[in-house]
């Protein structure tokens, strides 16, 4: 056997081996952004009793507070995830703390041609919602509205496959309650693409969100302090230059 082969075979072996062993010390494989994985899993581990809130790039993508209702609040959102990844990974995520609330506001993704669209979507969101509920009070969010634009014309989403995932998510069972965050932006397009939303929807959604949260834990407003927050709120959509007619 030559020096070149003998030095192919050993370099063939320490791969091999290298694979084993990943494999051993890592029995899950992620199919998105590996470090967004382990920051929400830090984040989740180092908040006492934290509200987590899990999600796609919308929820990523959200401006949230750091607390609500005086406890930690938790942006689970990670890109490109469908009610699969919260399948495969929510455990691993969640580790061994103690939330005292979890939404779960995803779905947007099983709409696109990349995930088959809605199939199967029922048995895992349920499958989802009860490993979720055996942890902590669940909260479930529904999909917001597909509008026109680029990245729904480039990634295949269909806008009438979100009223079945809908009533899917406000059918499932072991829920304490329902943000809905269909309604809010359903009249004109508050999207910069169709999907992700621009400044004036991100206002309603982290508004419909908060105030979802707060119900659950039995925090929210006074009717005065709620009254203001509203029309402050309508304020900046009607100041916003970003919100178009849809």
């Amino acid at each position: 056997m030559s020096l070149r082969t003998s030095l192919l075979v050993v370099a063939l072996t320490l791969v091999g081996a290298i694979a084993v062993a990943t494999k051993l010390t890592w029995p899950f494989q992620l199919e998105l952004d590996r470090e967004r994985f382990f920051a929400v899993q830090a984040a989740i581990r180092n908040a006492p009793n934290p509200v987590i809130i899990f999600g796609d790039s919308i929820v990523q993508g959200a401006a949230l507070p750091s607390k609500v209702c005086g406890l930690p609040l938790v942006n689970a959102g990670v890109r490109g995830a469908g009610i699969g990844y919260f399948l495969r990974h929510s455990a691993q995520l969640l580790g061994s703390s103690r939330p005292k609330l979890i939404v779960l506001a995803v779905g947007m993704n099983n709409a696109a041609a990349k995930e088959s669209r809605q199939v199967d979507f029922e048995n895992r969101y349920e499958q989802v919602v009860g490993s979720l509920a055996s942890k902590a009070p669940v909260v479930v969010a529904t999909v917001t509205p597909i509008k026109e634009g680029y990245f729904v014309s480039k990634f295949g989403y269909d806008p009438q496959i979100v009223p079945a995932l809908n009533r899917t998510i406000l059918a499932a069972p072991n829920t304490r309650a329902v943000i809905d965050l269909n309604a809010p932006l359903s009249g004109a397009n508050f999207t910069i693409d169709g999907v992700h939303l621009n400044a004036a929807g991100y206002a309603l959604w982290t508004g419909a969100v908060l105030r979802g949260v707060e119900t659950a834990l039995g925090c929210f407003k006074n009717a005065a302090v709620q009254h203001q927050d509203r029309r402050q709120l309508r304020r900046s959509v009607e100041l916003s230059p970003v919100a178009v007619g849809g």
